[in-house]
């Protein structure tokens, strides 16, 4: 938990306290994270998966030095496969106004107007419809 904890104070709260970086629901019996690690086991990615409201991504950061190589395609397919066998039929997540682009280049809708996180920035509801399980 703690290298996830960095990579998310890293790169979605630079400069905020360690406390920003911990969500209440990380230690939830029903919350999943997901990591992309190098062969030497450094993380690279990660993102949460919350059960709120339906099934709620969060969190999702990638190392800079590690983007545009698909690591967070990667992640969110881990994600899709996730949420398809725990039977949900689709995921949200409150997406960064820079984001945006990257979701729905794989599919998310915009499903709210821009609405601020005091500290962080714009966002926007996204949605993910997924196809159902098999």
């Amino acid at each position: 938990m703690e290298r996830l904890w960095e990579l998310r104070g890293k790169v979605l709260r630079p400069g905020k306290p360690p406390e920003t970086w911990r969500f209440a629901e990380d230690r939830d019996a029903t919350t999943l994270h997901l990591g992309a690690f190098t062969p030497h086991q450094d993380l690279l990615g990660v993102l949460t998966l919350l059960e709120n409201q339906g099934l709620q991504l969060r969190g999702m950061a990638v190392d800079a030095e590690a983007r545009r190589r698909g690591i967070g395609s990667a992640l969110l397919e881990a994600a899709y496969a996730a949420a398809i066998e725990r039977s949900f039929s689709s995921l949200w997540c409150n997406a960064r106004a820079v984001a945006v682009e990257f979701y729905a280049s794989d599919g998310w809708v915009v499903e709210s107007d821009a609405f601020d996180v005091p500290g962080i920035g714009a966002h926007y509801v996204m949605r993910k419809y997924l196809p159902e399980a098999t």
